[in-house]
C-alpha cells in the first residue's frame, strides 16, 4: 500500500490539485496530511491559487482515506468543513517502521 504525505497546503488549490493529479494517477488510497489544511495565517502572504473552498471540495471526498495532524493554522472550523477531524500528532507502524506524526511547530508527546 502506498501512503502519500501532504503538508501546508494552505488553501492553494493550485498546488493540492498538482498533488491530487499524482495521487489520483497512482490510485492513493491513504493520504497523510501534517497540517495547515485551508487558512494561510496572518504572517503569510496568499499562495498561488488560493481558494479554501476549493480545497474543501477536492479533500472531503477523501474523508474516509485521510489522516490529519493538526497545524499551527488549522481551526476547529476546519474540521467542521471538511467532514473530518484532525489530531495533535500520532505514532504510526508501517512496513516494521515506527513514524512520528506531527505538525512540527510544537513537539508533543503521544
Amino acid at each position: 500500500m502506498k501512503v502519500f504525505v501532504i503538508s501546508d497546503i494552505h488553501g492553494s488549490s493550485k498546488y493540492l490539485e498538482d498533488f491530487m493529479s499524482i495521487y489520483n494517477e497512482e490510485n492513493g488510497k491513504s493520504l497523510i496530511i501534517l497540517g495547515d489544511v485551508l487558512y494561510h495565517g496572518p504572517r503569510n502572504p496568499l499562495p498561488e491559487g488560493y481558494d479554501p473552498q476549493r480545497v474543501i471540495k477536492m479533500l472531503s471526498p477523501l474523508k474516509d482515506d485521510v489522516l490529519w495532524i493538526r497545524g499551527n493554522c488549522d481551526a476547529e472550523v476546519d474540521e467542521m468543513v471538511l467532514g473530518f477531524n484532525a489530531i495533535s500528532s500520532k505514532k504510526l507502524s508501517l512496513n516494521d517502521k515506527i513514524f512520528y506524526l506531527t505538525h512540527g511547530h510544537r513537539i508533543n508527546e503521544i
